[in-house]
């Protein structure tokens, strides 16, 4: 659906999570550079117009936490995040 309407939507195996090589964290304290790269491979792409995330579990975690340091991701798919915001003070002060 968010395809349908030029957003290109990162789904991404965090590093050294699926497929992908490196050491992961299981917490994904380290994702957001990974993110951050998929984001820039994303508006590289003929035909993005916008720029979307999607996570799962951890992942939606990520996906939020990155929203809300990074204005480039226009709209997330969250499903199963967790409350951190106690656990990570600070991390989600700019979700709008």
């Amino acid at each position: 659906m968010l395809a349908r309407h030029g957003y290109g939507v990162i789904a991404i195996d965090q590093r050294g999570h699926g497929d992908s090589n490196g050491r992961g964290n299981l917490l994904g304290w380290n994702a957001y550079p990974d993110v951050q790269g998929a984001i820039a491979f994303l508006q590289r792409q003929p035909g993005i117009e916008h720029v979307a995330g999607f996570g799962l579990s951890m992942g939606a975690e990520v996906m939020l936490n990155a929203a809300a340091r990074d204005r480039r991701i226009e709209a997330v798919v969250s499903d199963g995040a967790e409350n951190v915001k106690e656990e990570f003070p600070g991390s989600f002060a700019l979700i709008r």
